[in-house]
């Protein structure tokens, strides 16, 4: 939950969210190509758990970390290519840029990464498309042809790396059809941290294969029902194995409890609507990096009921790279 004052009105006219269908493309589970057996669990979480776990009370065995990332990783197009209505959408195909040499797809995939979460760190560009040669390379292509940029000259693993207007412009070539989140015009140094663990927690569920698909704030911003339906757009909203989705909230500072208080009741009433019920949202996650913040939040929010779980972030990153992120 955070004021995020780059929100802005998309440009993009994609169906509107509330017709029955989700135009979000799906993204296959990275476990089952790796071949680790993982428990999906169901329903969220008891705000009194103790054991490290999904949302939903079932403990969760991450799988095993192949020898190899470049032999289990999913490249993009297949990440991108199933689609969540009826009728699947295009993927993202590579195409040549009249400045830059024929784009790869893993190339394709690391841009429309870095349009999903606004930026990234490259260190998290390396765990999610390998930690290799190969994928060092294409972001320095990519860096060449001015389809993302960065601030420093020499890149290192901390380097921010953020998506231009041209590397949008070039999948919206390849991607017609497609939804695609837009690049943020100016990055706000208050939501940088905030924006860097989001990252995280992303590549982290996906790894342990708690979510097959995540639609990111950005996501959200172009999909039109739902920019009118909230007053703030939930960090992101995530859908489980079995069909099930939830909004996904990240705190990492104290706020004044009423307005944890209002942020809770717009949700009461937000998870009563028939067009979110449609959607299969039943739920709302806070994960706080705060434990005043976690505290507070559990005063709030309704007793007895799997609709509101509030977790500590340490549950899923407490071995990650959150000293990176100064967590």
């Amino acid at each position: 939950m955070k004021h995020n004052p780059s929100t802005q009105q998309s440009t993009q006219k994609p169906n509107s969210f509330f017709n029955g269908k989700n135009p979000f493309v799906r993204y296959p589970n990275k476990a089952s190509a790796r071949g680790a057996p993982v428990q999906v669990p169901h329903g969220l979480a008891s705000r009194d758990q103790a054991s490290p776990s999904f949302p939903g009370g079932d403990s969760v065995q991450a799988p095993r970390v192949p020898a190899s990332r470049d032999q289990a990783s999913l490249s993009s197009a297949q990440r991108d290519t199933t689609a969540h209505s009826p009728k699947p959408m295009p993927a993202v195909q590579a195409h040549a840029s009249p400045s830059s040499p024929r784009a790869t797809v893993n190339q394709d995939g690391i841009l429309k990464f870095l349009l999903d979460m606004k930026y990234a760190r490259k260190s998290q560009l390396l765990k999610r498309f390998g930690d290799n040669d190969q994928t060092r390379s294409e972001i320095g292509q990519l860096l060449r042809a001015g389809f993302i940029k960065s601030k420093d000259r020499d890149l290192t693993a901390r380097s921010l790396l953020i998506p231009t207007l041209e590397g949008y412009k070039h999948l919206q070539t390849g991607a017609k059809g497609m939804l695609l989140a837009e690049p943020v015009k100016r990055i706000f140094d208050p939501m940088v941290r905030h924006d860097l663990i989001l990252g995280d927690i992303r590549l982290r569920f996906e790894e342990l294969n708690f979510i097959k698909k995540w639609n990111s704030e950005e996501m959200l911003k172009v999909v039109p029902g739902f920019a009118k339906l909230m007053r703030d757009l939930p960090d992101a909203m995530c859908e489980r194995n079995d069909g099930n989705s939830y909004f996904l909230e990240l705190e990492i500072s104290p706020k004044n409890r009423k307005v944890y208080e209002d942020r809770v009741e717009e949700y009461k009433a937000i998870l009563e609507m028939d067009e979110i019920k449609a959607q299969g949202i039943n739920g709302v996650i806070f994960l706080c990096t705060d434990p005043k913040v976690l505290e507070t939040l559990k005063s709030v929010t309704p007793k007895n009921t799997k609709a509101f779980s509030v977790l500590p972030i340490t549950r899923y990153l407490k071995d990650f790279i959150l000293e990176e992120v100064g967590v």
